[in-house]
């Protein structure tokens, strides 16, 4: 049994290359079989957390509209400061810098993102909660590195997310 690390930028490309082929497979079989065929292991059924190789992942149950199954992997995070304005501005420089870097990392991995962009800009997937987004469409939904930070006080985040649901993500073919 593997001890649970906590990955940063470093793990990156082996935090994606345990997803890719959750992608790559099809969307046989529901999200939690997708998961252990694998080899991810469900270790916290509640919070329906699972782990692969020392790396902690969560499944996120379609609840919505468009019922999407995702699966998330943080990669980085640091505490916000709700009382720090300094904090967290140095945060956001930081993590800004930190995506930028995550994509570059990715390119030669997994090709050029179909979109790579921050919310409210055009093309940015709605369905998608993250402040900056760059997105792989590829076989059985989209694999995408993601900043998030929802609101002073909570942490920044890296994550690398996988839509299991099969969903087109890029609507605007254009925006390669």
């Amino acid at each position: 049994m593997h001890a649970l690390v906590s990955p940063g930028m470093d793990d990156l490309t082996r935090v994606v290359g345990l997803l890719s082929p959750l992608v790559a497979d099809g969307a046989e079989g529901d999200a939690e079989q997708r998961l252990a065929r694998h080899g991810w292991r469900l270790t916290d059924v509640g919070r329906r957390l699972w782990s692969s190789q020392g790396f902690a992942g969560q499944l996120f149950p379609g609840l919505g509209r468009d019922d999407t199954d995702q699966f998330e992997v943080t990669v980085l995070a640091r505490p916000g400061d709700v009382d720090d304005g300094d904090h967290e501005e140095r945060c956001h420089e930081e993590f800004v810098a930190l995506f930028g870097d995550g994509v570059e990392r990715l390119r030669p991995v997994l090709g050029e993102p179909g979109f790579v962009g921050e919310a409210g800009q055009d093309g940015f997937p709605e369905e998608i909660d993250a402040a900056m987004l760059a997105l792989w469409q590829a076989g059985a939904g989209g694999l995408f590195l993601a900043c998030t930070h929802e609101d002073s006080g909570l942490p920044f985040r890296i994550v690398v997310v996988v839509d299991l649901a099969g969903r087109q993500l890029l609507r605007v073919a254009s925006l390669r």
